[in-house]
């Protein structure tokens, strides 16, 4: 899983590649499990090695898509967390689609899609349309 983790570090030339790697599979509890293939991996495992590798890049954005879909929910809090420290520490945006509002609670800023509508919520505010989406 480390190697997978790392490869787009190492495609683009990136300077302590390996250093990310092992931090960001800490970060989301798979450091014991750097050495196994993808295929020995459960599908919470997996997703948590994919949030890994985007973390290790340290990209500007990172969207993640029901991020703790597939998780428990000591695992989801460690997951958010992470993401959350993450976005704070580089300064970089982080876009979550999620179902769950317990994750939702814990953003910034909160996007709702209802019926192609697109609001924003703030604060006890009622949300504020933004557009429609065709």
């Amino acid at each position: 899983m480390a190697e997978n983790v790392a490869l787009p570090l190492r495609l683009g030339h990136v300077a302590g590649g390996e250093e990310a790697t092992a931090r960001a599979l800490a970060r989301m509890g798979l450091s014991d499990l750097a050495d196994r293939l993808p295929g020995e991996l459960s599908g919470g495992q997996a997703q948590r090695a994919g949030i890994a590798r985007a973390m290790a890049h340290a990209p500007k954005l990172l969207p993640a898509d029901e991020p703790t879909g597939q998780l428990d929910r000591d695992t989801a809090q460690l997951v958010l967390a992470a993401l959350l420290d993450h976005a704070r520490a580089l300064g970089s945006g982080l876009v979550i689609a999620t179902h769950d509002a317990a994750i939702a609670q814990r953003l910034d800023r909160t996007w709702r899609m209802d019926h192609g509508r697109l609001s924003v919520a703030r604060d006890d505010a009622p949300p504020r349309p933004l557009e429609t989406v065709p």
